[in-house]
Protein backbone atom coordinates (compact mmCIF):
# COMPACT_ATOMS: atom_id res chain seq x y z
CA UNK A 1 0.00 0.00 0.00
CA UNK A 2 2.64 2.43 -1.11
CA UNK A 3 1.81 5.53 -3.14
CA UNK A 4 4.51 5.80 -5.84
CA UNK A 5 3.46 9.39 -6.58
CA UNK A 6 4.71 10.49 -3.15
CA UNK A 7 8.37 11.22 -2.48
CA UNK A 8 8.74 8.69 0.31
CA UNK A 9 8.12 4.98 0.62
CA UNK A 10 5.52 3.32 2.82
CA UNK A 11 3.13 6.23 2.56
CA UNK A 12 -0.43 5.90 3.83
CA UNK A 13 -2.83 4.71 1.14
CA UNK A 14 -5.75 6.89 0.17
CA UNK A 15 -9.19 5.73 1.25
CA UNK A 16 -9.92 4.72 -2.36
CA UNK A 17 -6.71 2.64 -2.54
CA UNK A 18 -7.44 0.99 0.79
CA UNK A 19 -11.02 0.14 -0.18
CA UNK A 20 -9.89 -1.23 -3.55
CA UNK A 21 -7.39 -3.56 -1.88
CA UNK A 22 -9.89 -4.58 0.83
CA UNK A 23 -12.52 -5.42 -1.80
CA UNK A 24 -10.06 -7.51 -3.84
CA UNK A 25 -9.08 -9.43 -0.69
CA UNK A 26 -12.69 -9.73 0.53
CA UNK A 27 -11.84 -7.96 3.81
CA UNK A 28 -14.49 -6.23 5.88
CA UNK A 29 -13.96 -3.72 8.66
CA UNK A 30 -16.02 -5.88 11.05
CA UNK A 31 -13.71 -8.89 10.45
CA UNK A 32 -11.28 -9.95 13.16
CA UNK A 33 -7.65 -9.46 12.12
CA UNK A 34 -4.85 -11.36 13.88
CA UNK A 35 -1.51 -10.11 12.60
CA UNK A 36 2.05 -11.33 13.05
CA UNK A 37 5.42 -10.85 11.39
CA UNK A 38 8.97 -12.15 11.50
CA UNK A 39 9.98 -9.67 14.17
CA UNK A 40 12.52 -7.83 12.02
CA UNK A 41 10.75 -4.88 10.38
CA UNK A 42 7.37 -5.03 12.19
CA UNK A 43 4.98 -4.77 9.23
CA UNK A 44 2.20 -6.24 11.40
CA UNK A 45 2.21 -3.10 13.56
CA UNK A 46 2.00 -0.87 10.52
CA UNK A 47 -0.85 -2.90 9.03
CA UNK A 48 -2.67 -2.88 12.38
CA UNK A 49 -2.41 0.89 12.54
CA UNK A 50 -3.61 1.23 8.92
CA UNK A 51 -6.59 -1.07 9.50
CA UNK A 52 -7.58 0.84 12.64
CA UNK A 53 -7.15 4.17 10.85
CA UNK A 54 -9.68 3.08 8.23
CA UNK A 55 -12.16 1.84 10.84
CA UNK A 56 -11.41 -1.81 11.68
CA UNK A 57 -12.37 -2.51 15.30
CA UNK A 58 -11.05 -6.02 15.90
CA UNK A 59 -7.31 -5.83 15.17
CA UNK A 60 -4.80 -7.84 17.19
CA UNK A 61 -1.01 -8.17 16.84
CA UNK A 62 0.65 -11.26 18.29
CA UNK A 63 3.33 -10.45 20.85
CA UNK A 64 6.32 -12.22 19.31
CA UNK A 65 6.88 -13.97 16.02
CA UNK A 66 4.68 -16.68 14.55
CA UNK A 67 7.41 -19.24 15.25
CA UNK A 68 7.25 -18.38 18.96
CA UNK A 69 3.46 -18.85 18.95
CA UNK A 70 3.72 -22.20 17.12
CA UNK A 71 6.05 -23.52 19.85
Amino acid sequence: MNDPSKNYSLSMPTQEEFLSIALRMDLRLNDTFILYDSGTVHPANRLAWTLKYFGAKHVHVLNGTLLEWVK
